[in-house]
């Protein structure tokens, strides 16, 4: 994610309902496309957060980042610098919930 959270408020796992994975970046134009399969793994073993020992092993993540990606669509969000992101999502994204 390209967000920042504050380093001192600790975050809490809880059940969550995932609809729709994105992948953010930078472009010179808003569009929302298929990630393809082999580029979403690679994405997600990079995102995903290991531990401070590496709690859960590496073979054990992947496992679990293929099963979210058989479950999950995942899409690449290209956007501008620009407000104007917002109400393409909310077009993009109507009646996807």
């Amino acid at each position: 994610t390209p967000f920042h959270s504050d380093l001192l408020i600790a975050g809490a796992p809880c059940p969550s309902r995932i609809g729709l994975l994105v992948k953010l970046e930078k472009g010179g134009e808003e569009r929302l496309s298929p990630l393809p399969p082999k580029e979403a793994f690679s994405w997600l073993m990079q995102a995903t957060y290991e531990g401070q020992s590496g709690e859960l092993p590496r073979g054990e993540r992947a496992r679990r980042v293929m099963g979210l990606l058989d479950a999950v669509p995942v899409r690449r969000l290209t956007f501008r610098k620009d407000a104007a992101v917002a109400t393409f999502l909310r077009e993009q994204l109507a009646g996807t919930a």
